[in-house]
């Protein structure tokens, strides 16, 4: 796998393990949920550490940030948290600094 892809996959299983530790926290039997968060977070650190190996810790660590916001968006879709508009430009101001980080390396 690329470097972009374990990034991607770290990103999206950060988001997972979030939205599912929400879902854990709503429901009255958590231990699907948590089992589920549990391994997703296991598996996206497992994924940084193999690609601290060769990425600069400057550079990855704030991109593992897309995973927050990933949630942040995720949870307005999914489980109808509100979005309102300082939470919006928050998000588009996060993604604007991932994306100049990719282009620094």
């Amino acid at each position: 796998m690329t470097e972009s892809l374990l990034i991607l996959t770290g990103i999206l299983l950060a988001a997972g393990a979030q939205l599912a530790l929400k879902l854990a926290a709503a429901t009255p039997h958590p231990v699907p949920w948590l089992g589920t968060a549990a391994l997703a977070y296991l598996v996206a650190f497992a994924l940084y550490f193999h690609l601290l190996r060769t990425l600069p810790l400057s550079w990855l660590s704030p991109l593992m940030v897309g995973g927050t916001t990933l949630a942040v968006v995720l949870a307005g879709l999914t489980l109808g948290e509100t979005m309102n508009l300082p939470r919006a430009l928050g998000v588009a101001l996060l993604l604007a600094g991932l994306w100049l980080l990719a282009l620094g390396r």
